[in-house]
């Protein structure tokens, strides 16, 4: 009876029991989960999933007097930063986020495993973004972890700055070594216009292979539930995230016969999911890179 008392007075101040239950969550939000339950199944759960949604609802303001960092104020670098946290936060890599705009000096705050998971042996650790200016994201990144077998360095890039003839040599896979190099998770930009047909697909999937990569395709072209926008990105990066430590794993046991296809997340975003979210001038821009 104390408890339907309790519940009864919280009614009357929130006014039902659906805003109750938001009431709830939203206290439940701003308490950190448990380190001893952040990564407890192969998938985050709905808690986890809720708190990177927090995260990542609270997009950074820019820094004073410096050029934007996407990593800050793009939706599409940030959805794709606090999911590769969660990812390598469970396999204990602190990854390194590359983009060509913004300033080093900028401060990009803390990563989100350290505002999620309130007993984290790291301690609260800051996002580490570094900014390569003219030169390609994905070659400085590449560069990066050169001979740096721990290293994890995440670079986002439109499908037309991939395939850039004064670039591309640069951005092949092959170029690292699974023994002695970490790894680069490269993260193309497809904006599409139409629907791809099959064929366009298949010819992105062979230009890549060919490049040294194998394609991870998550679609982003419509308005969804956000637990369940989460969901998929999250099984998809666990996905990506196997194949690369099978990899590293396969070559530490010298069982490569070959070069490896590493894994690249292509990202293909609708024109309405590009208005929705403010990336129409990174589409605009890799048209424009690849019309030269």
């Amino acid at each position: 009876m104390g408890k339907a008392h309790s519940y009864g007075g919280l009614i009357t101040v929130f006014g039902d029991a659906a805003s109750v239950a938001h009431a709830i969550q939203e206290v439940l939000l701003s308490v950190p989960i448990s380190s001893w339950v952040t990564h407890a199944s192969r998938e985050p759960t709905d808690l986890l999933l809720d708190g990177m949604e927090s995260w990542l609802s609270h997009t950074l303001p820019p820094a004073e007097n410096s050029p934007p960092c996407p990593w800050m104020t793009s939706y599409l670098h940030r959805l794709v930063l606090v999911h590769v946290d969660r990812a390598a936060h469970k396999r204990r890599h602190m990854p390194t986020f590359v983009s060509r705009e913004g300033t080093d000096a900028a401060d990009h705050g803390l990563s989100p495993m350290s505002t999620i998971v309130r007993d984290d042996v790291y301690g609260d650790q800051p996002i580490s973004v570094v900014h390569s200016g003219p030169a390609s994201a994905l070659t400085r990144a590449i560069a990066l972890v050169k001979d740096r077998d721990f290293a994890l360095a995440v670079a986002v890039v439109s499908e037309a700055e991939f395939e850039d003839p004064d670039h591309f040599d640069d951005h092949r896979g092959v170029l690292l070594s699974p023994t002695h190099d970490g790894v680069v998770l490269t993260v193309i930009h497809a904006p599409l216009m139409t629907k791809e047909d099959l064929d366009e697909e298949i010819a992105r999937e062979d230009l890549l292979r060919a490049a040294g990569y194998a394609a991870y395709t998550l679609d982003l072209s419509r308005d969804e539930e956000p637990r369940h926008l989460h969901r998929r990105v999250a099984a998809l990066l666990e996905d990506v995230f196997d194949e690369i430590t099978q990899i590293k794993a396969d070559a530490a046991a010298r069982v490569l016969s070959s070069n490896p296809l590493w894994p690249a997340l292509v990202v293909r975003t609708s024109p309405e999911w590009r208005t929705k979210h403010g990336e129409v001038k990174v589409a605009n821009h890799a048209t424009a890179v690849g019309a030269r």
